[in-house]
């Protein structure tokens, strides 16, 4: 393993994008533990979207025991958003699992999203995070509500460790481990982590943002040679959610540069 990239080395990159108060964790390594590149990656932060992919994880676990079935259509009706245009407002609220659980990641639909919550209730989720060892992700409120004064939370500590059992298909059978490999694949949100990216990468990951906190995630996993490794950019208070996005963009392509030696 070639010595790490150190965190100076892309320091005035994310002066340019940060304010005095940002809240930044980054961790980029492969899943057998070898550190890229890390600034504090143990801390909590505001998850946004990117706790979307520990509640998929927490559906298709229902879908393993067999409480529920992939086809099972839900209706949705009465669920409304303060702030958000899901895909659904403007059709019969109706979709089957498989379906919300698909546009609740690659079109982060927040409708979607609270549909599959309200199925099974937010003490259900925090339950299965604590038990699947989430020790610091938290789901707290339904989603599109984002002057809520509740906020939901995860860390890079987390993340990796989620990430990690799905690439090694551990945290379900294959079958869905591979069916929520297909879906983070087909992420429509290319504006952060993806942004500067031109070359054919297998990656697998879930971006967030939140306008009023001037907060941009972007988590998941890339493949290079069969090998996985773990990117977690997670930023608040920068001096805005698109410019976080742009940072994140900028850091991913050289982290991707240094990893294959361009």
């Amino acid at each position: 393993m070639e010595k790490k990239l150190e965190f100076k080395e892309l320091e005035t990159l994310i002066n340019r994008y940060k304010t005095e108060g940002s809240k930044i964790s980054i961790e980029v390594k492969d899943f057998s533990g070898n550190i890229i590149v890390e600034y504090s990656p143990n801390i909590k932060v505001n998850s946004a979207s990117c706790i979307k992919v520990a509640i998929m994880l927490a559906v298709l676990k229902k879908v393993q025991t067999k409480e529920l079935t992939l086809d099972k259509i839900i209706n949705f009706r009465n669920i409304e958003l303060d702030n958000d245009n899901g895909i659904y407002n403007e059709i019969e609220k109706q979709a089957s699992v498989l379906e919300l659980l698909t546009f609740m990641i690659i079109n982060s639909d927040n409708l979607a999203t609270n549909a599959l919550i309200e199925l099974f209730g937010l003490q259900y989720y925090n339950d299965f995070f604590k038990e699947f060892g989430l020790l610091d992700t938290k789901l707290n409120r339904y989603m599109g509500n984002p002057n809520s004064d509740k906020q939901n939370y995860t860390s890079n500590r987390d993340m990796y460790y989620l990430y990690k059992q799905l690439f090694q298909e551990k945290i379900l059978n294959k079958e869905l481990c591979n069916i929520a490999k297909n879906i983070l694949h087909k992420q429509r949100l290319k504006n952060a982590s993806q942004r500067y990216i031109y070359e054919d990468i297998e990656v697998y990951h879930k971006t967030g943002g939140l306008e009023n906190l001037n907060l941009g995630n972007d988590c998941g996993y890339f493949v290079l040679n069969s090998e996985g490794y773990y990117f977690g950019f997670f930023m608040e208070d920068m001096t805005s959610k698109s410019n976080a996005f742009i940072l994140i963009g900028k850091l991913f392509r050289m982290i991707y540069n240094y990893l294959t030696n361009e």
